[in-house]
């Protein structure tokens, strides 16, 4: 009989036990919203947790990233805005100063306003925020631009370990066709696609840098995002070739100076200026070039021209076909020059030449740049969006992994203190009584 009872005994307990360790869980949960605090509680559901847990952390890093380049995309924009906005303003002078009207000393004066922007351009083109230059390419923290000892500017550039200055003008922009794959063109290459980059899970990957297969790894920049510009996709570089042969800085930095220093020079030349100015801020892609256009009588398409003036100061006789009458504009002044086929599709060339669009070294690269920036901004809401989205998704999971219905949680754990409290009556009918009890 004693052995029963103490069998009895025995499992009731444990099942009281078992009882009050699922009340505890229970209480646990109500408490804390989770159901396990420990991994050997759902050793699964731990799992998958951590797993969750870790790509939430991620997406805050990539949350993170694109504030970041957001912000520094948003400074750069309006830096080039700025930038925009002071070729606005030398645009204006210019074309004052283009005026036939204007004296030497109103010319020089117009030069002086331009100097004054063109050092202002150069401060915008090493703007900076955080000790982090946004067009500094390869060289972002240190001053991307600074101006050689005759007057060009020049850009810093990454050499092996060490950093070099290399004038704008002295960059080749694309290969030679006699000597393809030049050293410098390569140089060109390289600067245009430098720049900071960050993760923002897009899936960083790692290559091999050519040519070599045995070369050391090197990230894929289309599995990262490029979050500074370089300063050349701005300023432009190389050289181009006015009518009469001459090398000219393709930049606008310089060809601003170049302007400027014509307005100042006694030997001062209005078509040359004129030239450089066009050279700067492009013509209108469906108009002909201005001296074509007051120097032909007809038009392309065989039409009267209104705009032929043989006074105009744009006027080229060399261009005009028109053996002796103008249209509305007089006489063909006496010994004109016979009209000259070559210069004329010259002069077509040239233009075609620099008012393609996006020119490296006009006022369209600024605008260009402008419109990159944009496109970067789109494709970082994008991606900021597809990572709340992610985030929201993470956070569900984890919701549903590793925490309780709390309205549940409770209902268990009131049942489960019944349960207990009927088990605990019960003993009073299972445990027999001993004198032990008595006493107290």
């Amino acid at each position: 009989m004693r052995i029963t009872n103490r069998i009895v005994t025995e499992k009731y307990l444990r099942s009281v036990n078992n009882i009050s360790t699922e009340l505890d869980r229970l209480n646990n949960q109500v408490v804390t919203g989770k159901k396990f605090t420990r991994v050997s509680e759902d050793a699964p559901a731990a799992v998958k947790a951590f797993q969750i847990r870790k790509d939430l952390a991620r997406v805050e890093g990539y949350q993170s990233s694109i504030r970041h380049a957001q912000s520094t995309l948003n400074n750069a924009e309006s830096t080039i805005m700025k930038t925009q906005e002071l070729l606005h303003d030398a645009r204006e002078k210019i074309v004052q100063g283009l005026n036939g009207t204007q004296s030497i000393e109103e010319r020089r004066i117009i030069s002086t306003h331009l100097k004054e922007l063109q050092g202002q351009m150069l401060q915008l083109l090493n703007a900076n925020a955080a000790d982090i230059y946004y067009f500094g390419g390869n060289s972002v923290r240190q001053e991307p631009f600074s101006v050689a000892e005759d007057g060009s500017l020049q850009y810093r550039c990454k050499d092996g370990d060490s950093f070099r200055w290399v004038k704008l003008k002295d960059i080749v922009t694309e290969d030679d066709p006699a000597t393809p794959n030049t050293d410098e063109a390569a140089l060109y290459k390289e600067l245009m696609n430098s720049g900071l980059f960050v993760d923002i899970g897009m899936g960083v990957r790692s290559e091999n840098a050519p040519p070599s297969p045995s070369s050391a790894p090197y990230v894929d920049r289309n599995s990262v995002f490029t979050y500074t510009l370089p300063g050349l996709e701005i300023t432009g570089a190389g050289t181009v070739t006015t009518k009469d042969g001459e090398k000219v800085s393709a930049n606008i930095y310089d060809l601003l100076g170049e302007i400027s220093k014509e307005f100042a020079s006694t030997e001062y030349s209005y078509n040359k200026t004129d030239e450089l100015f066009g050279f700067l801020y492009g013509y209108e892609k469906d108009q002909l070039p201005r001296a074509i256009r007051v120097s032909s009588p007809t038009l392309q398409n065989g039409d009267p021209n209104p705009e032929y003036d043989v006074t105009s100061p744009y006027y080229d006789g060399a261009l005009d076909n028109n053996p002796s009458v103008g249209i509305g504009a007089g006489q063909k002044p006496p010994g004109a020059v016979a009209f000259d086929q070559a210069k004329y599709d010259s002069v077509l060339a040239l233009y075609k030449d620099i008012s393609g669009e996006h020119r490296p070294g006009s006022a369209q690269t600024v605008q260009f740049a402008i419109t990159n920036i944009g496109t970067k901004m789109q494709f970082l809401n994008f991606m900021a969006a597809s990572m709340t989205d992610r985030e929201l998704d993470g956070l569900t999971q984890q919701q549903n992994t590793e925490f309780v219905d709390p309205a549940k949680a409770i209902i268990y754990h009131e049942s489960q203190k019944v349960a207990y409290q009927a088990a605990l009556n019960m003993g009073a009918q299972v445990i027999p009584m001993s004198i032990f009890n008595y006493m107290r």
